[in-house]
């Protein structure tokens, strides 16, 4: 197993990780002041999936940003998805 495939690994469960916290907080939790700190957890394990997605790029010798800049109209779509959410 490489470290590529490690840090894909990690990318998604850091991914699911925040997928579940995103619904639970929005969907079951009804406590105000916790629903915040969840919410905040969420949003660093999405930080944490896309960081780890980037570097693993990165050690494969993709420069995920070369390839956002060259208009691929996907991947300009999804960071502006990813940013604006």
């Amino acid at each position: 197993m490489t470290i590529t495939d490690i840090l894909i690994t990690y990318s998604l469960l850091t991914g699911i990780f925040s997928i579940l916290l995103f619904i639970f907080t929005l969907f079951f939790e009804k406590d105000r002041k916790r629903s915040k700190i969840l919410l905040i957890w969420a949003v660093l394990f999405l930080a944490a999936s896309f960081a780890a997605t980037e570097y693993a790029f990165w050690v494969e010798g993709v420069y995920l940003f070369d390839l956002i800049f060259k208009f691929n109209f996907p991947l300009i779509s999804y960071f502006t998805i990813w940013l604006a959410f």
